[in-house]
C-alpha cells in the first residue's frame, strides 16, 4: 500500500491496483489488488466456513430489515448505528439454535424475546436518560393488546429534553414479526402482519406532561406462536412552520422498545 500527497484526486481501479481515499485523511491510498477470487469463495473446500458465515450474516440482515419495518413509527428517532446493533442482536440470538448447522441457524425471536426487550435505539440520547420515570406497560399476547402508562412529567426533573426544538410530543407503536427460519434451503423472509401506533398531543418543552394512558393498541386477528409482538416508544421533536402547525424535526428525538412478547 502507497499514500500520495500532492496527486489530482481521483479513485477506482486502473490495472492491477485500486485508489480510494478515507475520512479521516486528504490523501489519494493506491494498493494492489489481493485475495481469493469469487471462484474460491464459492466453491473453494478452504472457504467452507466463510460461506457458512456469509449465509448466516445473510439472515441476520434479514432479521434486522424485518425489525425495521415492524418498528417503522419511532425508527427515524434513531440514530446511525442501531442497524448495526440490531444485526449483532440476531447473531447471538442465532447461535442460541442448538438444532441448526452452522451455516443454516435459524433466529428464533419469538423464543428469546427478552433479549431484545429495552433495546435502545440510540446510544448519545437513550430513552432512559431523557425520560426518568418509568414507563408503565401491561400486554396481553392472547388478545394482541398493550397498554401504556406515561406517568407525570416535569421538564428540568423527570424528563431532559437536550434538543433546541420547542415541542415535544410520545409516539407509540405495537408491530409484528415472525422468526427467520432456515428451510427448503434458504432463509425464509419473516411474516409481518400488522402495525398500530398512536401520539400524545403536543407539549411545549417548559410545559409539564400529566400522565397519559395509551390502551388503544391491538393486533388484530390470530397470533401464531412463531409471531413476536413490539411495543415500542418514542420522543418526538417538534417545530412550528409559517402556517404555526407543528412539524416533527429530523434528527431529534429518541427511542426504545419497551417490551418484546
Amino acid at each position: 500500500m502507497a499514500i500520495f500527497n500532492g496527486m489530482p484526486e481521483f479513485s477506482g481501479k486502473f490495472g492491477p491496483f485500486s485508489a480510494y481515499k478515507r475520512k479521516d485523511s486528504d490523501k489519494t491510498i493506491i494498493r494492489s489488488k489481493g485475495g481469493p477470487s469469487a471462484a474460491q469463495v464459492k466453491e473453494g473446500q478452504s472457504f467452507q466456513r466463510t460461506r457458512e458465515n456469509y449465509r448466516e450474516f445473510a439472515a441476520c440482515t434479514t432479521f434486522t430489515a424485518a425489525l425495521r419495518r415492524a418498528t417503522f413509527p419511532i425508527r427515524h428517532l434513531g440514530d446511525t448505528k442501531f442497524t448495526g446493533s440490531l444485526n449483532s442482536l440476531g447473531k447471538k440470538i442465532q447461535v442460541l439454535d442448538a438444532e441448526g448447522l452452522r451455516g443454516e441457524r435459524s433466529i428464533f425471536l419469538s423464543k428469546h424475546a427478552g433479549k431484545i426487550t429495552g433495546f435502545s435505539f440510540n446510544t448519545v440520547h437513550a430513552f432512559d436518560t431523557v425520560v426518568c420515570n418509568p414507563v408503565a406497560v401491561s400486554a396481553n399476547r392472547k388478545e394482541g393488546r398493550a397498554q401504556v402508562t406515561i406517568p407525570p412529567l416535569l421538564p428540568g426533573v423527570q424528563l431532559h429534553l437536550p434538543w433546541e426544538q420547542q415541542f415535544y410530543r410520545f409516539v407509540l407503536s405495537l408491530g409484528t414479526m415472525g422468526d427467520v427460519v432456515f428451510e427448503n434451503g434458504k432463509y425464509s423472509e419473516p411474516a409481518m402482519t400488522d402495525v398500530q401506533f398512536c401520539f400524545t398531543a403536543w407539549y411545549h418543552v417548559t410545559e409539564p406532561m400529566p400522565e397519559t394512558i395509551i390502551d388503544d393498541l391491538r393486533i388484530q386477528g390470530d397470533i401464531p406462536a412463531s409471531m413476536t409482538l413490539l411495543l415500542c416508544v418514542g420522543i418526538e421533536m417538534g417545530t412550528p412552520d409559517r402556517f404555526k402547525e407543528i412539524t416533527t424535526a429530523r434528527d431529534a428525538g429518541t427511542a426504545k422498545i419497551l417490551l418484546a412478547f
